[in-house]
């Protein structure tokens, strides 16, 4: 019974050299970074319309943020709507103007 056979049992538990392996295997490095390797992250800008910015000039950053994306979820949720209403030809339309915008072609020279 036991580790005899070349088959671990139940009873036999981790050898040393397999807990060893295993450690070794599952290390991360949790050493933290110096502050010249970690990335710059740019400050934030407000690129908010200034019309929105004073009707929404009462507000906590919080509220306004959630008003300007309420806002901006309608406008896109309207345009698409409205450009499925437009029927196939303005569907078309559309994604070849939005495939013109995205990938012009390089000119030689």
């Amino acid at each position: 019974q036991g580790s005899g056979q070349g088959i671990p049992q139940a009873s036999d538990g981790p050898t040393e050299d397999t807990v060893a392996s295993q450690s070794n295997i599952w290390h991360l490095d949790t050493e933290p970074k110096s502050d010249s390797e970690a990335p710059e992250v740019p400050a934030p800008v407000d690129n908010t319309p200034e019309g929105l910015n004073q009707v929404l000039s009462g507000l906590s950053s919080r509220w306004r943020n959630c008003w300007v994306r309420g806002i901006l979820t309608l406008a896109m949720s309207s345009g698409f709507f409205c450009s499925i209403y437009l029927g196939p030809m303005a569907l078309i339309t559309i994604v070849l103007c939005v495939q013109i915008k995205c990938f012009p072609e390089k000119r030689p020279g």
